[in-house]
């Protein structure tokens, strides 16, 4: 006799896919992108340095915890009670507590700021629905938009080339003679 497994929804960070697992189940493979995903919480403790911290869960980091991370992928919510550097993408609330730092951008459906939270620099698009796995928002997070100065002439690679490039002035040559007569 099998006995049925309860199950849950989770969305993978890849590709955005919406996949049942086990309610137990600490990794599974996406059946739609075929990566394999993490699906339990993360939580942080000491401090750590990722290139990226993702799960289909939460990303939680306690208070005395310091992490530097290139981006962090949540598809349940990010919560910061320590000190984060790092861009977060995350499908459900990011809370920031009340003595926590904060570093970097950030794409969620809702953001909770504490009283007394340090945040520094960085983007926040605060939208409903945060889509997974679109490589622009994933592997380059939106930075605040930089002036670009007009495009110039070319750089002088060769100096030489460059002096016969220059158009030549033709000027008389006058007469001594004529000058000193007039």
């Amino acid at each position: 006799m099998s006995k049925h497994m309860p199950q849950r929804e989770v969305r993978c960070y890849h590709c955005g896919n919406a996949l049942q697992v086990g309610e137990r189940a600490l990794t599974t493979m996406c059946p739609h992108c075929y990566r394999g995903l993490r699906v339990d919480d993360v939580v942080l403790r000491g401090k750590e340095s990722f290139a990226a911290v993702q799960t289909c869960g939460m990303v939680i980091i306690h208070r005395k915890a310091r992490v530097l991370a290139g981006v962090v992928q949540a598809s349940m919510g990010v919560q910061v009670e320590g000190a984060l550097r790092g861009d977060v993408i995350s499908g459900g609330p990011v809370l920031i507590g009340p003595k926590a730092f904060w570093k970097g951008g950030c794409r969620a459906p809702s953001i909770h700021i504490h009283d007394g939270a340090s945040v520094g620099g960085g983007w926040f698009e605060i939208t409903p629905d945060v889509r997974f796995g679109d490589p622009a928002i994933v592997d380059k997070p939106i930075k605040t938009p930089k002036s670009h100065p007009e495009p110039g002439p070319e750089p002088v690679r060769d100096l030489r080339e460059y002096i016969r490039t220059l158009p030549l002035r033709v000027t008389e040559r006058r007469d001594d003679s004529s000058a000193k007569a007039g």
